[in-house]
């Protein structure tokens, strides 16, 4: 738990170092920044492999550990598409949900150590159908981190590229592009799972359910770019509101994804779905 908590700590530093790099665009501080996450993501790290030595399974089988690796795999996909896109905005947009998320774990849910239900012990799909999910989730997070610096860039009426001839938006609708097939193997695995623990493929579980929509929902998204042209027929207004409502659908998809992930368990519908973390 202390590496988890320096963890935070750095990050935090990490994000003011950012804020600071982005205002004065000054070099040595952006390397700071860079040197600040990784050493938070170093001290995320041996927490979850301290987690899985004491508890003798993989760190995501109940709601804390997920919570935990959720934010590790973000700072994961933030640092990798950082250094793709050379855009520290698209880090700080990222890490400023970690540092939502990963305090939320670390002060906010019981970290008591516990066995996992039986339906958990299913390893080779369970272990695919969780890793997928997280690496798509993670990779979504700094897809709509893009999507929001595209809305605050055009709000400011500012330039948009980030790396050669690509803008905030195009990056999103990449990002999420390699997301997606994640969150595939993790809706096809996660039936799989299903029917070995339970003896069903789907069920209409509101857990299941929602992962669906989700899912729906980022594939309406993906297709979109084919389908505004058509609706958009003059130009200069499909250059101006297509970029523009592809970034506020991918936001609105997000906060799908945050009640799939995090929001069903406070509903009273979703109380008894076996697809819920109980702790």
């Amino acid at each position: 738990m202390l590496t988890l908590q320096i963890a935070v700590a750095l990050y935090a530093a990490a994000f003011i170092a950012m804020i600071a790099a982005l205002a004065s665009a000054n070099r040595g501080v952006s390397r700071a920044a860079r040197l600040l996450l990784a050493l938070g993501f170093a001290a995320h790290t041996i927490g979850l492999i301290a987690r899985w030595a004491q508890t003798g399974h993989p760190p995501f089988l109940n709601r804390f550990e997920s919570v935990v690796f959720c934010a590790w795999a973000t700072v994961l996909m933030a640092m990798a598409f950082e250094a793709l896109y050379r855009s520290q905005l698209l880090s700080l947009l990222a890490i400023a949900f970690v540092e939502i998320l990963l305090p939320y774990a670390v002060w906010g849910i019981d970290s008591e150590l516990t066995h996992p239900m039986p339906a958990l012990r299913e390893r080779f799909w369970l272990w695919i159908h969780i890793v997928s999910y997280f690496i798509g989730y993670a990779a979504v997070v700094v897809g709509t981190a893009a999507a929001v610096a595209d809305i605050i860039m055009r709000a400011r009426a500012t330039q948009q590229a980030s790396f050669g001839a690509l803008s905030y938006d195009r990056i999103a609708h990449r990002v999420v592009a390699f997301a997606f097939p994640f969150l595939t193997v993790g809706l096809v695995t996660g039936a799989v799972w299903a029917q070995k623990a339970w003896g069903q493929y789907w069920s209409w579980d509101p857990k299941e359910t929602w992962s669906l929509i989700t899912w729906l929902l980022y594939l309406v998204y993906l297709h979109t770019p084919l389908a505004l042209p058509r609706i958009i027929t003059a130009p200069e207004r499909r250059a101006r509101l297509v970029p523009v409502l592809m970034s506020i659908w991918l936001v609105a998809c997000f906060g799908a994804m945050l009640v799939t992930y995090l929001g069903l368990r406070l509903l009273q519908g979703a109380a008894n779905s076996l697809h819920i973390y109980a702790q």
